[in-house]
């Protein structure tokens, strides 16, 4: 999804018109997770991408497979291998992720000139791998 269908689409709390959970995860290791991510997002705990095959069979075990399971990376580049595996080995067909990730995202919201505090969905700082380490979105929750 592009990042302006993502932000309509899940609202601030991701609970959906009818009030259930919706199931959106967050694909990222726990290091970055724990410093900032979207409100009601699940996080897998991975330490490595190569952790993430089994806590996305973990985590979605009792999900039911004709809901759709949204997922978000900082760029992007995980969720797409992600998000095959849980299409193709795990059989959910719905499968919606955050294009470009919560940079893009964040990218939005200052091309959109919306205020990050007041209208993002991720709060806290997204963890990247450049000079920066941690981009703050909104001030830490």
């Amino acid at each position: 999804l592009d990042p302006a269908r993502w932000h309509a689409e899940l609202g601030g709390d991701f609970e959906s018109s009818g009030g259930a959970k919706r199931t959106v995860l967050d694909v990222r290791n726990h290091y970055e997770s724990a410093v900032g991510t979207f409100a009601g997002a699940t996080p897998l705990g991975t330490e490595t991408f190569k952790d993430t095959y089994p806590r996305l069979a973990a985590a979605l075990k009792d999900a039911p497979k004709d809901e759709p399971v949204y997922m978000f990376c900082t760029g992007g580049i995980r969720c797409v291998k992600a998000g095959s595996y849980v299409k193709q080995k795990l059989g959910f067909p719905d499968v919606r992720r955050l294009r470009g990730g919560v940079v893009n995202y964040t990218r939005h919201l200052e091309d959109e000139d919306k205020a990050a505090e007041a209208a993002s969905r991720f709060r806290g700082v997204n963890y990247v791998f450049d000079d920066r380490v941690g981009e703050a979105v909104t001030e830490p929750s």
